[in-house]
């Protein structure tokens, strides 16, 4: 019979918090050098169109995060279960009336013309944009911040300390301050619901009709930088719908915790804080 020390060392959960780090420094860089390459290639005539070297630029760099996460973390599990119709119902509400309760973070930082046109240029009625912000991205930002980042942070620490900085992550990831808090305080939310379902289903689908909201009004008006507050135009009608959405939130995620501790009545989320929470950022 073999001894147990010959048994093989259980492996350790990942990635670690400096993992986590060392994944988003890895991902700017790779999306740095991505542009770089394809920018060129829209030049010339014929010059390949913009809307297919933003949609290769934004994938490969995340394929190439992906395929890290996958090397180094083993066969990760991705929950993708349909949570049912009602939930998805409360998700819309929830989503649409949050987005109208983060309307007055839009002109905290103005962004300058430059860059708010330079984000415009992004955005037209080709498939392959809406293709990239509504879809691409919702899915592989969720499988790598929720799906990978989170899911580990919350076996290695506290929940609260798992879901900021896979939140700060996820703000970070944007590249800019003007999305940075927005894209904060919605991973915030995203982090939570993943912890409660362990589905990535919910998180893919609120962030994809969040970015397709983003998407057709940017479409719409030609200004990524405007506000509910200015699209309206008039403080009374404003502070109804404010006050409105206020209501809309707080209802849809009672009932949307409501149905979730149904489905999923234990958060069964296994930690350490006395062994993990001490270890250094960068440790594995």
């Amino acid at each position: 019979m073999k001894e147990e020390t010959d048994a093989q060392p259980k492996r350790r959960v990942y990635p670690s918090l400096g993992q986590s780090f060392g994944l988003l420094g890895i991902l700017i860089v790779i999306t740095i050098l991505t542009s770089f390459a394809l920018m060129p290639l829209s030049e010339g005539k014929p010059g390949i169109p913009l809307e297919w070297i933003t949609f290769f630029g934004y994938c490969i760099p995340f394929g190439l995060i992906w395929f890290i996460a996958r090397r180094e973390g083993g066969n990760i599990d991705y929950n993708i279960q349909f949570p049912g119709v009602f939930l998805i119902l409360l998700a819309v509400v929830f989503t649409l009336s949050f987005g109208t309760l983060l309307d007055p973070v839009v002109d905290l930082i103005p962004m300058p013309d430059v860059i708010r046109e330079a984000f415009e240029k992004m955005i037209s009625d080709h498939f392959l944009s809406f293709l990239t912000i509504a879809v691409a991205a919702p899915v592989l930002e969720e499988l790598i911040f929720r799906g990978v980042i989170l899911h580990g942070l919350l076996q290695r620490y506290s929940p609260v300390k798992a879901i900021f900085w896979s939140s700060f992550l996820f703000g970070a990831a944007h590249l800019n301050p003007w999305q940075f808090i927005p894209a904060f305080l919605i991973g915030l939310a995203l982090a939570w619901i993943y912890m409660k379902t362990r589905s990535l289903f919910l998180c893919i689908f609120i962030h994809l009709v969040n970015n397709a909201t983003s998407y057709f009004l940017t479409l719409k008006y030609k200004d990524v930088a405007l506000s509910l507050r200015d699209l309206i135009q008039d403080d009374a009608v404003y502070f109804t719908v404010y006050a409105g959405a206020v209501i809309l939130f707080l209802v849809s995620a009672w009932l949307g915790l409501k149905v979730i501790q149904q489905q999923r009545p234990e958060d069964n989320w296994r930690f350490s804080e006395k062994s993990e929470e001490n270890e250094l950022p960068g440790s594995s």
